[in-house]
């Protein structure tokens, strides 16, 4: 279930940057949530429809377009992966990403910032992005040996 609190911000930040909170991009945001992962755009379609099969696919990926622009979500492209795949959650963490089954899963630390900084500090780069990807093999294909 959405976390109220999430949402709210959300909504808020929204409207922060003057975008309208439709009952259609509530609901595209409700999905978000709802997915608890990090869902492809045609998952979040699916539970769209689920609740409100009026909304169009094309008001679904407007939505989502307009949050990632936003910095409001993150945009993850994996390798290996035709899809695209979206993070609600913008805080620095690690994307894990399994290179057998696809799985992703959030790792947080406390160092990343602090890792973020020294890279900045010796490329020159101005870092942007609050992620970082990272390939494995999660404990379930280790497990059964996939």
């Amino acid at each position: 279930m959405i976390n109220h609190i999430q949402r709210e911000r959300l909504f808020s930040q929204l409207e922060q940057h003057g975008k309208r909170i439709t009952p259609q991009r509530a609901t595209v945001i409700e999905a978000l949530f709802e997915h608890g992962g990090h869902p492809t755009p045609m998952e979040v379609r699916d539970l769209v429809w689920r609740k409100d099969a009026s909304i169009s696919q094309a008001t679904v990926y407007n939505t989502i377009m307009v949050l990632a622009e936003l910095d409001l979500i993150r945009k993850l492209d994996i390798a290996d992966d035709e899809n695209t795949h979206y993070d609600v959650d913008v805080s620095p963490h690690v994307n894990l990403v399994c290179s057998r089954c696809g799985r992703i899963s959030d790792v947080h630390t406390d160092t990343l910032e602090a890792l973020f900084g020294l890279v900045a500090a010796r490329s020159g780069y101005n870092i942007q992005s609050g992620g970082v990807t990272m390939y494995g093999l999660c404990n379930m294909c280790q497990k059964n040996g996939l």
